[in-house]
């Protein structure tokens, strides 16, 4: 009869702390936290990047988006790497991103 030792951990954790070496929950769920807060904060400041380069489009200024489209892409790549319940919440806030991009992108070409 073999018994499974797995969950078992090889040190006892300090008093008053629990074990969580074999999930890491909690330290995954604040570091998860973490870097959603930090994309939301990345997908704001892009967002408003955009608003600006809106209205200086609107008043004739020429605005070049490569920059834009690398931030985006970047912003997308940092979103798939969090864990699927907050790359979901960022989701909606990506997609209205990259439809101000073209918006922007579509005023800024001559007709």
């Amino acid at each position: 009869m073999t018994s499974d030792l797995s969950a078992v951990p090889l040190i006892d954790p300090p008093a008053g702390e629990e074990d969580h070496s074999s999930t890491g929950a909690p330290d995954d769920d604040v570091r998860g936290e973490r870097a959603s807060n930090a994309i939301r904060a990345s997908i704001d400041d892009v967002a408003a990047t955009l608003r600006v380069a809106a209205v200086l489009s609107a008043r004739g200024r020429r605005i070049d988006l490569a920059g834009l489209d690398g931030e985006i892409g970047t912003l997308c790549a940092r979103v798939v790497g969090l864990p699927p319940a907050l790359g979901r919440g960022a989701r909606p806030l990506l997609v209205a991103l990259l439809a101000d991009l073209d918006r922007l992108r579509e005023a800024l070409t001559p007709p």
